[in-house]
């Protein structure tokens, strides 16, 4: 029994030191589990930050490739650009160059122009400072000489007496201003000519051609020889006769007196009666008087004395033949005509041609004595 003892207790040691065995293994086992699991967790940060660290690492891989690229083109473009402002510059340069060369190659021309201009007024100053007194004469000589050619145009072609008058009075001013006493033949015939001018006969063709117009309107209220239209009167009232039988046979005596007169009147004319024209020959009659003032106007603006005179004659005498010579407008009518009878439409004209060829003569001569005689 004492030696099952020691085989049980070394039985019980053994499995006390097995069970304490198997609890240290556990205990072993349970202490190992969050040191695995610390170093797995530690492995998977220590990989994740690998992890990190390398997608880092490419990111900034990629961040220089993408600077460097960006910088590159960056580089490129201002290069680009740069180049392209330097030709712009250079552009703009060769243009200005050119601008300021067209601008000197200008100013030059316009300077050479003016240098020009200049010295032609210069020149111009010169000879206008160099013009002498006889030139200056000679330029009042040849107006004079001019207002006589047109006085004698005017006096000529248009018989213009007012305006030649002037013109000839002017030219003669000129001359007295020059005060040369060479010229008093010249001035001696212009005077002539001015009192020539002055005394000829100046018709006014205006108001001649007025009054034939007033004369030709007034052929209508010319009363023809003989009744136009009979009128017979009629009494407005027969009032009673008053008094004595003597009174009454007076006033009836008065009124066939009255009647009479009425029916039968005596005039005494210097030109045979014509009988009594009909309606018809009355309106031929002052159409043809008509007729002869208007011919009369025409010969009058064309200077054609004769055929003034013979319209204005036939006109009288149409006018003593066929109406009352004792009417108030015929008398107007056959005065005005003698009148105009009296006028001379076509006037001579005084010679004024005598000055302008003193005037020639003496310019001419004038020139011979100025003008230097040349050096051999």
């Amino acid at each position: 029994m004492s030696e099952d003892k020691p085989v049980a207790q070394n039985t019980m040691d053994s499995d006390s030191k097995k069970s304490s065995k198997t609890a240290k293994a556990k205990t072993a086992k349970q202490r190992r589990w969050p040191g695995w699991l610390a170093l797995i967790i530690s492995l998977a940060a220590i990989a994740l930050a690998g992890a990190s660290a390398w997608w880092q690492w490419q990111a900034r891989l990629q961040d220089n490739t993408l600077k460097q690229d960006t910088s590159a083109q960056l580089q490129s473009l201002q290069q680009n650009v740069q180049s392209q402002i330097q030709n712009q510059i250079q552009s703009q340069q060769r243009d200005q160059q050119q601008n300021q060369q067209k601008l000197g190659a200008q100013n030059q021309l316009f300077a050479q122009q003016l240098a020009a201009i200049a010295k032609q007024s210069a020149n111009n100053l010169r000879r206008i400072n160099n013009v002498d007194n006889a030139e200056r004469d000679d330029w009042k000589l040849a107006e004079a000489d001019y207002l006589l050619r047109l006085a004698h145009q005017r006096l000529l072609l248009g018989g213009e007496f007012k305006s030649a008058l002037a013109l000839l009075v002017s030219a003669d001013r000129i001359l007295y201003e020059l005060d040369y006493a060479d010229l008093f033949p010249v001035r001696e015939e212009l005077a002539n000519n001015i009192a020539a001018v002055r005394a000829a006969a100046v018709l006014d063709t205006e108001g001649t051609f007025l009054r034939l117009s007033a004369l030709a309107s007034q052929t209508d209220q010319l009363v023809l020889v003989g009744p136009e239209t009979l009128l017979i009167e009629t009494p407005t009232s027969n009032p009673a006769i008053e008094g004595s039988w003597q009174n009454r046979l007076q006033a009836g005596w008065e009124k066939i007196k009255q009647l009479l007169s009425k029916l039968l009147v005596i005039k005494a004319r210097k030109v045979d009666v014509e009988p009594l024209l009909s309606s018809d020959q009355r309106l031929h009659l002052r159409a043809r008087l008509q007729l002869r003032f208007e011919q009369a106007k025409t010969a009058l603006l064309l200077k054609q004395a004769p055929v003034y005179k013979l319209s204005l004659t036939e006109s009288r005498q149409l006018i003593e033949r066929y109406f009352e010579l004792d009417d108030q407008a015929t008398v107007a009518a056959l005065k005005e005509l003698d009148s105009l009878l009296l006028l001379d439409i076509d006037p001579e004209l005084p010679n004024i041609s005598r000055a302008q060829g003193s005037l020639h003569e003496y310019i001419q001569n004038r020139h011979q004595r100025l003008t230097p005689e040349p050096q051999p």
